[in-house]
């Protein structure tokens, strides 16, 4: 057996159901061999970014594993962007990628992988023998998802060409019953799942049962962190008992979808009404949240709350804030212990902030009805689009939200079903990863319908991908807001008092574009066009080029850019 085929077994044993990647000298032979013998799809993306975002979206979507792999050298150069952005995104991914042979010096596309890999934040494994690349594999996997980063395994040429232990036998997993003995050569920072306990004082759940119960105005607020725990059930109980609104962070957006006391999302994206009510509270707990500037909303929000911060990262709590208490914990696990610690007290379920006054605040917002927005022209007011698209879209779906001004529109009037349901793609801020965030989520749900939302500008930055969408056609909308400029640029130079005509660009029909390649399309410039499609139209791709009125502000950048 060669090393090439020990990767592809190593590949196969992890028990990934697909790999997302584009082929090159580095990576083609075990590749090949992977997708022709493990019944294992091999997604062929149109650019190194687009497989890397797409193993993102798949396992952000999915909650399964991940794998992507590129080639050497500017194989992973192209993918440096979109691997930043899952490190920052914190996504448990494997890049697996070939390199040139260590004594080849002057190969053209010889590059330092180890320093590329630094740069993005993402771990580095190097393979070092031929007869250990698949537990070399199983154990970067491993520790990829212990320490929640892409960690990215480096297997030289010399490696794949070379004899490997034992028989080629096809790429059949393995019956791994247990980790590997083998090691790879790092250090994780992060202790396993299986032991995320942590050491606190004795009466530090006492103490903050006795501030929930005490509270008039509680709000409890979860972030990633509490998602990747599965705490929404805890969360709920613990809301129930103490009378506590509750909100997330944008990146955990959709964990209380359902909730008729949940604010939604806290910080820069918040509602009016929510705004009010959790700049008014007087106890916030966060449980897995950073609480950086958008979620506090410039530091506008929680001004005169006790703050009680929980989190499993410890370097986390009082980074950004200087909490009451602080808790290192699992969020699932200190939710409990909070529930535990009041039925152990008998206290009665508080009204708190759950009153008829604030249930009265909760019904009048709408997102997919309110506001609507006067357009200028032939054009749609994005809000009135994102509430129209959420009225007519089926339920079970995921929306995906690029970078850009557009953001908060989509992030407000599309609703999601779960937090599985809601990928934001902005953290590196860049535009024009949304739409392999959107392909891989649409592999890795199938049974959901995806919406990738972007604007023109994030769109034609990923336009190769627009064939990976014709070739594969997944259930998958492609809703782009087109006010033909960056309009981010727009507003920050309006802001300053600065021409803003550099930031504008002559408009391009991409109905047209997506047409030329297969994929249906049509443009919008009214709500009644995007009320007029059906349920099959949902079954196929579908790209809507949605005429956006590029004088409409969205509030978070009003707030932070005021221009008057």
């Amino acid at each position: 057996m060669k090393g090439f085929q020990a990767a592809a077994r190593g590949i196969a044993a992890t028990g990934v159901t697909h790999v997302f990647g584009l082929l090159g000298d580095g990576n083609l032979t075990m590749i090949t061999h992977l997708a022709a013998t493990s019944g294992i799809e091999f997604v062929r993306a149109r650019h190194e970014s687009g497989a890397v975002t797409m193993a993102s979206g798949f396992q952000r979507a999915s909650g399964r594993r991940a794998i992507a792999s590129v080639t050497q050298g500017p194989g992973l150069t192209n993918a440096l962007t979109a691997l930043t952005a899952a490190v920052r995104d914190r996504v448990p991914l494997l890049l697996v990628v070939g390199d040139v042979a260590p004594n080849d010096l002057y190969h053209l596309q010889r590059s330092d992988h180890a320093a590329i890999a630094a740069l993005a934040g993402a771990g580095f494994v190097e393979s070092r023998e031929p007869s250990q690349i698949e537990a070399d594999i199983a154990a970067t996997m491993a520790v990829a998802e212990r320490e929640q980063r892409p960690y990215v395994l480096n297997i030289p040429e010399t490696l794949l060409t070379a004899d490997a232990d034992g028989t080629d036998e096809g790429t059949a997993p393995p019956q791994l019953t247990r980790e590997p003995d083998v090691e790879p050569d790092v250090e994780p920072d992060v202790e396993p799942d299986v032991e995320r306990v942590r050491v606190r004082e004795p009466d530090d759940i006492e103490r903050v049962a006795e501030l929930l119960t005490s509270a008039r105005r509680p709000v409890l607020l979860a972030g990633l962190g509490a998602a990747k725990a599965a705490a929404g059930p805890a969360l709920r109980e613990l809301g129930r008992r103490t009378g506590a609104l509750l909100a997330t962070t944008l990146m955990a957006h959709g964990l209380f979808a359902d909730d008729p006391w949940s604010v939604g999302v806290s910080g820069g994206f918040s509602t009016p009404q929510a705004m009010d009510l959790l700049a008014d509270a007087d106890l916030v707990v966060s449980f897995g949240a950073r609480l950086n500037a958008l979620t506090t909303a410039g530091g506008r929000l929680y001004r005169s709350a006790s703050i009680v911060q929980v989190d499993l990262d410890e370097a986390a709590l009082g980074e950004r804030v200087s909490p009451t208490v602080t808790l290192a914990g699992d969020a699932r696990r200190v939710a409990q212990e909070l529930v535990s610690a009041l039925e152990a007290r008998d206290t009665p379920v508080h009204v708190g902030y759950r009153s008829d006054r604030v249930r009265r605040l909760l019904d009048d917002w709408d997102p997919e009805r309110w506001p609507t927005g006067d357009a200028v022209g032939e054009t749609i007011d994005p809000r009135t689009f994102s509430a129209v698209l959420s009225r007519t879209l089926p339920r079970e779906r995921t929306i995906v939200v690029d970078t850009g001004h557009f953001m908060q529109f989509p992030s407000t009037h599309l609703l999601p079903p779960d937090e599985r349901g809601f990928l934001l793609s902005v953290g590196f801020g860049s535009l024009g990863l949304s739409l392999g965030t959107a392909i891989g989520a649409a592999v890795g749900r199938p049974d959901r319908v995806t919406i990738a939302t972007m604007g023109d500008g994030g769109f034609l930055m990923a336009l190769a991908e627009l064939e990976t969408v014709a070739r594969l056609a997944p259930r998958l909308v492609i809703a782009v807001f087109n006010d033909a400029a960056y309009g981010a640029e727009v507003h920050h130079l309006r802001a300053k008092q600065m021409p803003d005509e550099i930031a504008f660009f002559p408009s391009v029909d991409i109905a047209a574009v997506a047409a030329s390649m297969g994929i249906a399309s049509r443009v919008v410039r009214t709500a009644g066009d995007v009320e007029s499609l059906n349920a099959k139209d949902f079954d196929r791709p579908l790209l809507l080029d949605a005429r956006v009125d590029p004088g409409a502000v969205a509030p978070y950048f009003a707030r932070k850019y005021p221009t008057g």
